[in-house]
């Protein structure tokens, strides 16, 4: 089943629009969705500069995907591909473009850009998402990075403690790779130095029983292993 385009869904012309002044192959962000099969699409430049902005149908669009989905399931798959491109990758894209997403770089259009994307989702009735659900205790984590209590949003806290717009969003992806280290383990890390320590274990006693077999098999007599006193262990 075919997926229909969505807002913020990157799109191509099918055709020239001459009328227009676009051409076929010219790729766009819809904007806006009047109705199910018209769209409001934004063309922008290399440089994230917005050139044209028009209301085209769903017959002139393709939409364009980030990876590949097979075209033998349902849209149930569709779904699932495209919440693997999500919230922080969309962070990271933004990272590497910054100029595309926002125009201008700077952490005030990232913050807008963001909040925008949100509302967006929460109109079309789209469910939060796990990391949208994360992102939101970025404000407490930025708080307690800078050691304030102060009541301003993060975008505002850490344009304070930078030079400038433009340094404060090169800080922003600094501080927001800090604050996805900082979550918490999930089960299977911290079972892992737990499961290697057991391993580890598991092997000595193996490695100890072979040497008792063969120090018998010579003819000779296993020697008494002293059980290590509590005072030795603590």
């Amino acid at each position: 089943m075919k997926r229909q385009i969505q807002l913020l869904d990157v799109v191509a012309l099918l055709e020239d629009r001459q009328d227009l002044g676009l051409l076929r192959g010219q790729v766009g962000t819809v904007v806006e969705v009047y109705e199910p099969e018209v769209f409001e699409v934004e063309f922008n430049d290399v440089h994230g500069q917005p050139y044209s902005s028009e209301e085209l149908g769903s017959d002139e669009l393709m939409l364009l995907r980030h990876q590949l989905t097979p075209q033998s399931n349902s849209s149930s798959q569709d779904e699932e591909s495209n919440s693997t491109d999500g919230f922080f990758n969309l962070i990271r894209r933004i990272r590497r473009r910054p100029s595309m997403y926002l125009g201008k770089p700077s952490i005030s259009n990232l913050s807008s850009f963001l909040a925008g994307y949100i509302l967006a989702r929460r109109e079309l009735k789209l469910p939060q998402t796990f990391e949208e659900e994360q992102f939101i205790e970025f404000q407490s984590w930025v708080q307690k990075e800078f050691r304030i209590s102060s009541s301003q949003a993060w975008d505002k806290i850490i344009l304070f403690f930078s030079e400038d717009e433009n340094s404060a969003l090169i800080n922003f992806f600094r501080l927001f790779d800090k604050f996805l280290n900082s979550r918490p383990l999930t089960v299977n890390d911290e079972l892992t130095p737990v499961i290697s320590n057991l391993e580890a274990s598991a092997t000595e006693r193996a490695t100890q029983s072979t040497q008792i077999i063969l120090d018998l098999g010579q003819g000779g007599v296993p020697k008494k292993v002293k059980s290590p006193k509590l005072a030795d262990v603590e």
